[in-house]
C-alpha cells in the first residue's frame, strides 16, 4: 500500500521525479571521482564494463558514465507515467546510493 502510494506521489508530483533524476545523475557524478580516489589510491574498478575505459583513460570513463546515466534517466522521465518507469527511477536512486555507501565503507576502512 505505502509502495503504491510513493509511485503515485512520482506520477503526480512531476518536479519530485525531476529532483530524484537529478541525484542520480550527481550520484553517478560522485561515484566517478571516488572511484578516481580509489585508483589514485592503487584500487581497482570493480565494474567489468567501465574498468577498460578507466584503464585507457579516465575521461573515457566519465564520458561514457554520464552519458549513459544521462540517456537512462531520459528514458525514465520519459515513462514517466509508467508504473515500470517510476520503478526504474527508485531503483537507480538505491543502486547509486548503496554504490555511495560501499565508496563510504571503501573509505572509512582504507583511511
Amino acid at each position: 500500500m505505502l509502495y503504491r502510494q510513493m509511485l503515485l506521489g512520482l506520477r503526480d508530483r512531476p518536479r519530485l521525479l525531476a529532483l530524484l533524476l537529478l541525484l542520480v545523475n550527481v550520484l553517478n557524478l560522485a561515484d566517478f571521482f571516488l572511484t578516481l580516489n580509489v585508483l589514485g589510491r592503487g584500487g581497482q574498478e570493480a565494474n567489468p564494463i567501465l574498468r577498460p575505459l578507466f584503464d585507457a583513460d579516465p575521461l573515457y570513463a566519465a564520458g561514457f558514465k554520464v552519458m549513459a546515466v544521462l540517456l537512462t534517466t531520459w528514458v525514465v522521465w520519459r515513462c514517466r507515467r509508467f508504473r515500470s518507469g517510476l520503478e526504474a527511477a527508485l531503483l537507480m536512486v538505491a543502486v547509486f546510493g548503496a554504490v555511495l555507501l560501499y565508496h563510504m565503507y571503501g573509505l572509512l576502512l582504507f583511511s
